[in-house]
């Protein structure tokens, strides 16, 4: 599972961080979006595209195994 790493766009205690830490995430309707971050960095430069370097949290499992290691890996 990877999710987008938005820390390095969007800095603590900003007006930014504030409207994105209100909104909590993008909401998706059927006519419409109502974005969290605004439009740059939500549709391009924090969205996960495949063959492009981006910001993420990734985690990695085998389902049904028991969980043996756990690792954090920053680049």
């Amino acid at each position: 599972m990877h999710i987008a790493d938005v820390t390095h766009f969007v800095k603590p205690a900003t007006p930014m961080d504030d409207e994105a830490k209100g909104r909590g995430t993008t909401v998706y309707l059927v006519d419409k979006r109502i974005d969290m971050l605004p439009m740059m960095l939500g549709t391009d430069l924090c969205s996960l595209v495949g063959g492009r370097d981006r910001y993420a949290v990734s985690v990695l499992w085998v389902s049904g195994t028991p969980l043996v290691k756990t690792d954090v890996c920053r680049r």
